[in-house]
């Protein structure tokens, strides 16, 4: 062993297995170049000394320290596991799958666009649960919010969550009082129109079936039923 590799056993490795320190520096700024063309706020640095084999991939933190949500968003893209942390340390196989599936010279192959379609899919589908999960628990929805974002029957629990948490919402009233009724207005009936637009929009990207083409239709049915119950029970109370 030379003098230049003594206490350094993976420099003596680096000298005599074809694989320089030089080919690391260089995957190691492909690696930062393609991860930053995306996401500039990381930070990506070959590990020091004999961790060098190894690349560092740090957040600009959130205010816990973590990676930010749009940085999150960036690794799920590549498929990088971040944990709970602010950072990624990337070993030799990682480095090595990584270039092979987003370096410009491999990417285009069938398999890796093929995983890459079905990443990106799942990411979506993810997305889309969470956001749809969100919406609802919003709206004091938390038992349908939580089916959704567990993956369950995500369409049919869009539409039960729409029938009853959100139309109530913005459906006719009645004054319990007086039996007074009161029909859904032009902006209630614009909320509903717009809501379920934006769920099946939603439910599209994320690869799930929209819902039926008639929930609309059927809600506005159901109102006028109740219109119809209260103005037999103010007439049989003779109010």
């Amino acid at each position: 062993m030379s003098a230049k590799t003594t206490g350094c056993p993976l420099c003596w490795v680096e000298a005599h297995s074809g694989n320089p320190g030089n080919t690391i520096k260089q995957e190691t700024a492909k690696v930062r170049k393609i991860l930053k063309a995306r996401c500039p706020t990381i930070s990506v640095r070959m590990g020091p000394g004999t961790a060098r084999n190894y690349i560092d991939i740090l957040g600009s933190k959130d205010e816990f320290g973590r990676f930010t949500t749009a940085e999150k968003s960036c690794l799920d893209f590549f498929g990088i596991d971040y944990g709970l942390g602010g950072g990624v340390v990337m070993d030799w196989r990682a480095r090595e799958k990584f270039l092979k599936e987003h370096d410009g010279g491999s990417v285009a192959t069938p398999d890796v666009l093929d995983a890459l379609e079905k990443r990106l899919a799942k990411n979506l589908r993810k997305q889309v649960q969470s956001g749809l999960a969100e919406i609802f628990t919003l709206a004091n929805c938390t038992a349908v919010g939580r089916e959704i974002k567990a993956g369950r029957n995500v369409t049919g629990n869009a539409e039960f969550g729409i029938r009853m948490c959100i139309h109530p919402k913005s459906g006719p009233r009645v004054d319990p009082s007086t039996l007074e009724f009161f029909p859904q207005s032009k902006r209630g009936r614009e909320l509903d129109e717009k809501f379920i637009q934006k769920t099946n929009m939603m439910l599209e990207t994320g690869g799930f079936p929209q819902m039926d083409p008639n929930l609309l239709t059927r809600l506005r049915e159901k109102d006028k039923e109740f219109e119809q119950e209260i103005a037999e029970r103010r007439e049989k109370e003779g109010v």
